[in-house]
């Protein structure tokens, strides 16, 4: 029951001509096609809205074969992802503001939603996404009406839900090498005058893409994952909504397919590490790689079905249209596992080995109140979070190195949040808007860690008997958070808005969780404080042309107190604050060249810095981690009609600058620049009832690197995890009862 945006001319898609309908097309050629979002939690067209937002519809996903939430950087402007295990493990840069370390009781400064449920552990992020209306990113802090870690944005994922007034359904199949497998379908109906379900369904499967060289090893690469989601819409009275959703997924890996190459400290004086690079020769493992141009592994550890994650979520949804304003209820509780092995080293040498099991619930709770009167837009409410992360076993192998023995931590962080929240919208005159928010946050939290030595079995990762216990810590925290917004938009025609912002964002303060004990950290460095963003942006965004072209642009400087600045040192890690700046550009430029035809490009670039991290007595400013300067990506598509349809030819080009995936910023942590070709031909019916697909992604077999850990001080060696390869195929989709 949620108020309906003021008519608007035109709405965004990200890619508007992707969704442009065929022969069913826009109501007017040459016009970008409407799409309405929540990004206030309201319905708005996104021209209207003064925050940097890319949207995606459904049939945009579709069309990008975007099956994984992560998927989407590569098509937003200052986005990028982080994360480790070879991959397997995800979660979003926005504008330089990441968080990537890997162990599981960490949140993200980016929050991800999926249906308003906020997803606690960081390592779900990745998920699987199926039978999706749309997706939002919203770029810098939304702290205020997304709570709490929205510090650098927000990526909110949209269901599709099931209608009063008809049924629908579809079935999309899709097949290529490697074996990949993608089924995904759906059926919605209406059961009653009042009441509608809908189901729907995924099934993704892929076979090895890494060979393992190692006699014996198994081959890496593959997954195989399902997810399931039930719908209930029920219109209680005309006035009251109530929607109820309920998912279940479950995802098989294999253990994370990294590849070793050799690398070695750069020493000072003092026998410190001041930088570590890339050799040719041997070092402590050798080298599996020496070309470089295989994608080949020697893992002595390795398993093609050892990784498993799951996840299971209840949402439900209470909407209640008062005379002067609207009330709205989210109730939403999650459970996340993950067992996750590599082998460390990469190597066919036992080295180390290392496993990660996490289990994690959390409940949110949510009542939002929105009205508006002459000038007036009104948004409060109330926000409570309770999360319980319980690592039950994290486990660092170290062989023979250390005689047989095993270091095995465990670890619990209880978290307890509640917030109020407030924005205004006020109209100073027909064109320009004031927008004021402000949030305040009593978060508490409660930490308990236990580090023990165990003895060997002589199987990796196989516990034997405890020989002692090797470090305890137990703490607690208690504070008080603020985040806001302070905005003037400005409307210089009905096709163009200017707006200038202030956000703070604030993500809490948390505790790290030393591996292996890490005697280096002290018990003073465990716990870690808050960060702050103050956040300036000037934005601009226009349509032109009589709607055939839109062209968005910002300009940001983000100054940061307290940065949670992440380092893996030799085998622990470590988050400390450290202050930041970032300073960014970004743009897009979606245009109807021709009918039929459009154009899409984006670009962004980003200057990062951390100021004063020492690393091995050498303090230094340092770039942050997984932030390319500079990337661009272009979309051009040309749909035929034909007299039983329209054919579609969609080429993209998507660049991606230099990063580095360590803040320690050495030689050896510099991913290059990497440039991937996508190519896509369709035919789609004339009534839109199914549609023919092929594909055919990163067409010159670019050979890129994604992550990658640093280990010269402990193997001589650095592991990297790379893309995809080639990859081909074709897809079918038919929707019915429509």
């Amino acid at each position: 029951m949620i108020r309906q945006p003021k008519p608007s001319r035109l709405a965004l898609a990200l890619i508007p001509g992707l969704v442009a309908g065929g022969v069913a097309g826009p109501a007017t050629a040459q016009t970008l096609e409407e799409v309405v979002i929540t990004a206030q939690k309201r319905e708005q067209s996104v021209q209207d809205v003064g925050i940097s937002v890319s949207a995606f519809t459904g049939k945009t996903l579709d069309r990008l074969e975007l099956s994984s939430a992560t998927e989407i950087s590569a098509y937003v402007p200052g986005v990028h992802v982080s994360g480790s295990y070879a991959g397997q493990f995800q979660t979003f840069t926005i504008r330089g503001v990441t968080q990537n370390d890997f162990l599981d009781h960490t949140e993200a400064p980016n929050a991800v939603y999926v249906d308003d449920g906020y997803l606690a552990a960081m390592n779900s992020q990745v998920l699987t996404m199926f039978d999706v209306d749309r997706v939002e990113v919203l770029k810098g802090p939304q702290g205020t009406l997304f709570g709490r870690n929205a510090t650098g944005g927000a990526v909110s994922i949209i269901t599709r839900k099931p209608s009063l007034d008809e049924a629908d359904g579809y079935v999309d199949l899709s097949y290529g090498n490697y074996d990949a497998l993608r089924a995904e379908a759906a059926y919605s109906t209406p059961v009653s005058e009042n009441v509608a379900i809908r189901f729907a369904g995924v099934y993704d499967s892929l076979d090895s893409v890494f060979d393992n060289r190692f006699p014996g090893g198994e081959d890496l690469g593959n997954r195989d994952v399902w997810g399931v989601r039930g719908h209930l819409l029920a219109r209680l009275t005309d006035d009251v909504e109530l929607w109820l959703s309920a998912t279940v997924s479950e995802g098989t890996y294999s253990s994370g397919p990294y590849q070793s190459r050799s690398t070695r400290n750069i020493l000072d004086g003092n026998g410190l590490p001041v930088n570590s690079i890339e050799v040719n020769e041997p070092t402590l493992i050798g080298t599996i790689d020496p070309d470089g141009e295989d994608m080949d592994l020697l893992h002595d550890f390795s398993g093609d079905d050892v990784n498993e994650t799951e996840l299971q979520s209840i949402t439900g949804r209470l909407d209640w249209s008062f005379e002067n304003f609207d009330f709205t209820s989210i109730t939403d509780f999650r459970h996340y596992e993950k067992e996750l092995y590599i082998d460390a080293d990469a190597t066919e040498v036992y080295l180390f080995n290392t496993l990660a099991l996490v289990d994690v619930d959390s409940f949110t709770q949510e009542f939002r109140f929105y009205g508006e009167s002459d000038g007036f837009r009104w948004t409060t409410g109330f926000y409570y979070l309770y999360i319980d992360n319980v690592v039950p076993k994290t486990g660092l192998d170290l062989g023979p190195i250390a005689g047989g023995v095993l270091a095995q931590d465990e670890y619990e962080l209880e978290t307890t949040s509640s917030s109020l929240f407030a924005q205004l919208e006020y109209d100073l005159s027909e064109s320009l808007t004031l927008v004021g928010g402000l949030r305040a946050t009593r978060e508490e939290k409660e930490f308990d860690y236990r580090s023990g030595i165990f003895l060997g079995t002589g199987s990796p990762l196989v516990t034997g008997p405890l020989l002692f216990t090797a470090r305890t810590y137990s703490g607690d925290t208690d504070d008080t958070l603020i985040a806001g917004k302070l905005q003037l938009d400005w409307r210089l025609s009905d096709e163009t808005l200017v707006y200038l912002s202030y956000n703070r964002g604030i993500k809490a303060g948390s505790f790290n969780a030393p591996f292996g004990g890490g005697a280096e950290i002290t018990d003073d460095k465990i716990p870690y404080d808050e960060e702050v963003l103050n956040a300036y942006e000037v934005g601009l965004k226009s349509d032109f042309l009589e709607g055939r072209m839109r062209f968005n642009a910002s300009a940001f400087f983000y100054d940061y107190n307290d940065y949670q600045a992440f380092q893996l040192i030799g085998l622990t890690t470590q988050v400390e604050n450290k202050d930041a700046e970032v300073f960014g550009l970004e743009a897009e430029l979606t245009a109807e060249i021709a009918e039929g035809f459009t154009l899409f490009l984006a670009g962004s670039y980003l200057d990062t810095e951390v100021s004063d991290v020492t690393l091995s007595g050498v303090t230094a400013d340092r770039e942050t981690a997984f932030t390319p300067e500079t990337s661009v990506t272009a979309i051009a598509r040309y749909e035929l009609p034909l007299a039983s349809g329209a054919l579609g030819f969609q080429g993209e080009v998507i660049y991606t600058g230099d990063f580095y995936y360590s803040l320690s910023n050495f030689d050896s942590t510099e991913v290059p620049a990497y440039t991937l070709g996508n190519l896509r031909l369709d035919y789609r019916s004339a009534n839109d009832r199914w549609e023919l697909n092929a594909f055919l992604e990163n067409l010159s077999d670019e050979r890129y690197a994604t992550f990658g850990f640093d280990l010269s001080g402990s193997c001589g060696c650095s592991e990297t995890a790379y893309g995809m390869p080639r990859t081909y195929g074709v897809g079918f989709r038919y929707n019915f009862l429509q």
